[in-house]
């Protein structure tokens, strides 16, 4: 019926209904409003409704008969009507509370390709944008979407048993940290150039270096000085705004570089030193310190979580000198 007056409007927000047309994200409009006369705030915008026997006007004069559906603008972006059932539905293609997710885990995935599928269209269905990479060894992505969305993901990734455990490390984005969605099947969750090294099972990376906290990275520096080398195990570009202090910077343009660099005999004099590998968010490291050991060096560690953890746990009260590079819009945090 189309007789809109004669019961409460409901003001609703769903996103999956224009998930194919537009970046949606579902927006929180309100509860039960009464079908005579309302508004709904967006933000800072407040858009005027009201209620006819065969019609809704909607933001000065855009009137939606039911199954029908319109866009107007706001300050916070486009704003998406539809009206089903006495139910005005509201969408909106800002962000709300923009987030970023960096996360990775290493366990054995018997199939990859089943994983890409599940991953895809639960990202599509939430709006989420980012990388994603699947391979037998595991799974490693930074995503970008609002709160909500980014919460329901997490809640959906880790009722996958496998993944129960992943550890996600959250940032503040700022709703258009990345041009699309991509999800790919891989090799190698990071590419080094050797899968064949790698050995994972139910509990991570096989024959990788010693994990160490924030605190404990600090105090072996305290105790063992001069002695400790802190390796960068990411891209030399990415040190250039930000590095740990007296760090060793080998000079690489991509990961695949590293081999060369490990088998150049350049760094042979610290075979016999402890050395505290550290990137972004571990991922990288879990896999340098696999090739370091491989290679003879006697006593490697790794920072647990990364230079993200690292820099969580210290703040200003660090060894860390500058800026982290991110491989997004943002480009640095």
């Amino acid at each position: 019926s189309s007789d809109v007056c004669s019961s409460d409007l409901n003001v609703t927000t769903n996103a999956s209904l224009l998930a194919n047309t537009v970046n949606a994200v579902s927006y929180t409009a309100g509860a039960t409003y009464t079908a005579n006369a309302t508004t709904i705030t967006v933000g800072n915008s407040t858009i005027n409704v009201t209620a006819n026997s065969s019609y809704l006007s909607v933001a000065n004069g855009i009137f939606l008969s039911p199954q029908t559906s319109v866009a107007a603008n706001t300050s916070e972006g486009s704003v998406f009507y539809d009206v089903t059932n006495h139910a005005l539905n509201v969408y909106t293609d800002r962000v709300i509370e923009p987030k970023i997710l960096l996360f990775y885990l290493f366990t054995p995935l018997p199939d990859p390709e089943a994983i890409h599928q599940w991953q895809r269209v639960l990202c599509e269905n939430l709006g989420l944008q980012g990388r994603i990479i699947v391979s037998p060894h595991g799974i490693n992505g930074t995503v970008g979407g609002g709160l909500r969305e980014i919460k329901k993901y997490i809640r959906a990734t880790k009722r996958y048993l496998p993944f129960k455990n992943i550890d996600f490390k959250w940032s503040d984005g700022t709703g258009h940290d990345f041009p699309r969605l991509s999800i790919k099947v891989r090799e190698e969750l990071v590419a080094f150039g050797v899968p064949q090294e790698i050995v994972v099972d139910t509990s991570g990376v096989l024959n990788g270096g010693i994990h160490l906290t924030p605190d404990e990275v600090d105090h072996l520096v305290a105790t063992r000085g001069d002695e400790v080398v802190l390796f960068d195990g990411r891209n030399e570009f990415e040190a250039v705004i930000g590095r740990f202090k007296n760090a060793v910077v080998p000079g690489i343009r991509t990961t695949h570089d590293f081999i060369r660099e490990l088998e150049s005999g350049t760094y042979d004099n610290l075979k016999d030193r402890p050395v505290i590998t550290y990137c972004t968010g571990g991922i990288r490291c879990e896999i340098l310190t696999v090739l370091m050991k491989n290679r003879g060096f006697s006593e490697v560690y790794q920072i647990a979580g990364g230079i993200v953890r690292y820099g969580e746990a210290k703040k200003d009260n660090s060894l860390w000198d500058g800026a982290l590079y991110v491989f997004d819009e943002r480009q640095s945090i």
